[in-house]
């Protein structure tokens, strides 16, 4: 089990494009000289200010620990042009509420914990099992043509 940082955490806000419009990132740590919010970039941890879109922090719930998820575990979604996406679940994050959202990894976001925000993505997301497909996974939670 891995221990996150303090009772409360903090995320980035970023503003995209449309269609994606708002997206967040968590701060991962603080530079311990500088004191910038670092969150997870393409090449590790970076000043969150320093991404494009940058515009702002806010406090999100009480964060207690970090699990590893069981190999085999992925987040679905539609893309604007209906392409069935998938990332797989690399842990879970557990809040003081007892309520688990998954993180993922995805290769054009980072790490990204689901439930709190669909960054870049369709905002209707669902966890699929090992040995699920994913596709009728999305279909039964959303039907075929919901994106």
């Amino acid at each position: 089990m891995v221990t996150l940082h303090g009772p409360k955490g903090w995320y980035a806000i970023y503003e995209e494009p449309a269609p994606v419009g708002r997206k967040v990132r968590m701060v991962e740590a603080w530079h311990p000289e500088t004191g910038d919010a670092l969150v997870v970039g393409k090449r590790g941890l970076t000043p969150a200010a320093d991404l494009p879109g940058f515009q702002g922090f806010d406090q999100c719930g009480h964060s207690i620990a970090a699990i590893p998820a069981p190999d085999g575990w992925r987040e679905v979604w539609r893309t604007g042009d209906g392409t069935i996406r998938t990332a797989p679940v690399v842990g879970w994050m557990i809040g003081a509420n007892s309520i688990g959202n998954a993180l993922i990894f995805d290769d054009d976001l980072g790490l990204v914990a689901t439930g709190t925000a669909a960054p870049g993505r369709n905002p209707k997301t669902a966890i699929v099992p090992p040995g699920v497909d994913a596709e009728e996974r999305w279909n039964a939670e959303y039907g075929p043509t919901e994106y």
